[in-house]
């Protein structure tokens, strides 16, 4: 592991470690040095900030890794049945990824506002829409990824010797690309909760009372005009230091990945 991921490592391994005191001190009598949240003065900002940041990677994780679960089925699925559907597949996930992710999540998020009669969504919810949306750009790439392994001498002779293709995928190509398809996950998680939280910032992700970073932010900025940058500067501060974890983990992963085929 190279030293960018151990950087992204090291500041993802902070932010949990800061989480974790903050739960294990928040019954006791260490008071936030942020103060009372001003819109809802029952909660620490603190509070606040460490409940989104929790929310914000738990959406980050869990729709990464079931856009690129999606995203391997896809890929191997057009793989299997041939050229003609592994085209379909790649022309679906352009045609896909043309669409800007934010338009798709606020227009689930009216349908799902309208089903439910509410005036925001559940965490359940959120985490399904935005894997339904991030599935276009891993599969592109997983399938990239399977086309160049494909080039190597021992995957034609295995070919050449009858090697069935189902098998040819599962235990020779999919072994090889373990590393890349981490690296892709990695780096997706920081492009879904950028995601989440513009979409949460213009009002119509989380409740207010259950908050992500970006809803948290969505609802305080306006605290900053009247100066009063306490109750938001510590959640800005967690959602680019999350962003930027994932982002030098995934980057080095991926560099590890490039270098080993290279």
């Amino acid at each position: 592991m190279n030293v960018r991921a151990l950087a992204g490592l090291g500041l993802l391994g902070a932010l949990a470690a800061l989480a974790l005191a903050h739960a294990a001190l928040s019954g006791g009598a260490v008071a936030c040095p942020f103060g009372v949240d001003p819109q809802l003065p029952f909660e620490t900002v603190c509070a606040q900030a460490v409940g989104g940041l929790w929310r914000s990677a738990a959406l980050g994780l869990t729709a990464g890794a079931g856009g690129c679960v999606l995203a391997v089925a896809f890929a191997l699925l057009g793989r299997r049945l041939g050229k003609g559907a592994d085209l379909a597949v790649e022309k679906l996930a352009e045609l896909f990824f043309a669409i800007p992710d934010v338009l798709v999540l606020i227009s689930l998020g009216f349908v799902a506002r309208a089903v439910k009669g509410g005036e925001s969504v559940s965490l359940p919810w959120m985490m399904v829409a935005l894997t339904a949306i991030g599935w276009a750009a891993p599969t592109r790439m997983v399938q990239n990824r399977l086309r160049s392994l494909e080039r190597l001498d021992f995957i034609a002779a295995a070919r050449a010797l009858g090697v069935p293709e189902g098998r040819l995928l599962l235990r020779h190509l999919m072994p090889m690309a373990w590393d890349f398809l981490l690296a892709i996950f990695l780096m997706r998680v920081p492009a879904i909760i950028l995601t989440e939280s513009t979409v949460s910032y213009l009002g119509f992700g989380l409740p207010v009372s259950e908050p992500s970073l970006g809803k948290y932010l969505g609802s305080h900025w306006g605290l900053l005009l009247q100066g009063n940058w306490e109750a938001v500067v510590p959640a800005w501060a967690l959602l680019v230091a999350m962003v930027l974890g994932f982002q030098q983990v995934g980057r080095g992963l991926l560099e590890r990945s490039e270098g080993g085929r290279r």
